[in-house]
């Protein structure tokens, strides 16, 4: 049964853990996590499994997530938990407890993380037969000290309404805002999109100076590259936007050849093989400038997101951690840990990861997106991929929330690392909002 497979897994990962480290345990047995991952998603999708032990397994799953500092990946699946079944105690509970933690490292939208958490505790603990049933007592031990940290019961008033811009209801839609919560967004809400940095802690000297700016740049343009990769997905895959409809009319100006395989060509089908080119170096931006951050003396032209914090692999030696890496995630680090954690996701053999990997190996193939992929005639081209055209429309938002998650693993890399720095000069604040905003005649 994949339920108890998962959980055998999972028991070899945190025994790993537990007699290693995490930077260890990540470099040489992830594959367990992994393994338990997959096989708690699979028994989460069983129609034929009761509701209880499909809600189980995704909150196994959302846990696993949660314990490698990965919230944001948590929540979704605490939240496809819920969407089986409202009342299950265990989602709530654990729902309450990560945004609760969430909401202790933000500063501006605190109240409304508080609230929610608070609202899926008390649901949760409404019921403490069932938490029992399924967690134990020590889960509504946990529960009901996480509650008791917060006095009376706090509230936030959401608004449901669909945003007046279609790209922006379209985000709020897809949960592609940086904004950390969703359902708090309104309007009226001014900033949807920033890297909550707290602050860095540098030296007064000119150099260290520099390195910041360098620094907040490279982290403006990962910001920067979001949003654009964000809005070219928009554009091309909602049915009617004005990019869309001016693709499809300058596309008639073109006359393609007919192969008879069933492939579709045109502006807008090149324009989303390009959004998922676009999202996939955004990751890649990521994992570079996370070594800048850490200073890992990784060369900028092998730094990659997959297989992010690991040294080059030899053949028949298990993988090490690059040490700058390792020590970070031995001392806690756990949005380095996330980023590692996000990272392995890549090494899944998934047709969207096969693509990504031959994508890296050849960065000048060409792709055909077809209505229906044919049996080729011919050995499969080293040259040429070709993908059907639901696998590319996912593969640009697979790919969003993918970089979504990692720019907030990095945030929180940098806040951990920078509260355990010993504050040697000023504690700068990093201004996550340019002071003169961009506008049209800029371009």
């Amino acid at each position: 049964m994949a339920y108890n497979r998962a959980n055998g897994h999972l028991a070899l990962w945190t025994m790993a853990v537990r007699r290693d480290g995490a930077a260890r345990a990540h470099a040489e047995h992830r594959a367990d996590l992994h393994a338990a991952r997959d096989l708690y998603a699979i028994a989460g999708a069983n129609k034929g499994l009761d509701d209880a032990m499909r809600c189980q397994a995704l909150v196994n799953l959302a846990n696993s997530f949660d314990n490698c500092g990965r919230h944001a990946d948590a929540l979704v699946a605490y939240g496809q938990a819920l969407a089986i079944s409202p009342a299950f105690t265990m989602a709530l509970g654990n729902r309450g407890t990560t945004l609760l933690h969430r909401a202790a490292l933000e500063d501006v939208h605190q109240h409304a993380l508080v609230s929610e958490a608070v609202a899926a505790l008390d649901a949760a603990l409404a019921d403490p037969d069932d938490v029992v049933a399924h967690g134990g007592p020590a889960a509504l031990a946990a529960f009901r000290a996480e509650r008791a940290r917060i006095p009376g019961t706090p509230t936030h008033v959401h608004d449901h309404d669909p945003l007046e811009d279609p790209y922006l209801e379209w985000c709020r839609r897809q949960r592609l805002f940086l904004h950390p919560s969703q359902r708090c967004i309104t309007k009226n809400t001014q900033v949807l999109d920033r890297l909550p940095l707290r602050g860095m802690t540098v030296g007064v000297n000119e150099r260290s100076q520099q390195r910041l700016k360098t620094l907040q740049d490279s982290l403006n343009s990962l910001l920067q590259d979001y949003l654009a990769v964000r809005y070219l997905a928009w554009s091309v895959l909602e049915p009617e936007t004005p990019l869309r409809e001016h693709a499809a009319a300058v596309s008639a100006y073109a006359s393609f050849y007919d192969s008879l395989t069933y492939a579709r060509w045109g502006v807008g089908t090149g324009l989303r093989v390009l959004a998922v080119a676009a999202a996939t170096n955004l990751l890649d931006k990521t994992a570079g400038v996370a070594h800048q951050y850490a200073r890992t003396a990784q060369q900028p032209s092998h730094a990659y997101f997959r297989r992010f914090g690991l040294l080059p692999a030899k053949k028949n030696q298990p993988d090490r951690m690059l040490p700058t890496v390792a020590a970070e995630l031995d001392a806690g680090n756990r949005g380095l840990l996330a980023l590692c954690d996000l990272a392995g996701e890549l090494e899944r053999h998934t047709p969207l990861n096969d693509l990504l990997a031959r994508r890296h190996a050849a960065t000048h193939r060409t792709v055909d997106v077809h209505h229906m992929l044919l049996e080729p005639d011919d050995e499969q081209s080293p040259w040429l991929d070709r993908v059907e055209t639901g696998e590319l429309a996912d593969a640009p938002l697979d790919q969003l929330r993918r970089a979504r998650a990692a720019l907030v693993y990095l945030a929180d890399a940098i806040n951990d690392r920078e509260r355990r720095t010993a504050p040697d000069g000023p504690l700068i604040t990093m201004p996550s909002w340019p002071a003169e905003r961009e506008r049209p005649d800029d371009w």
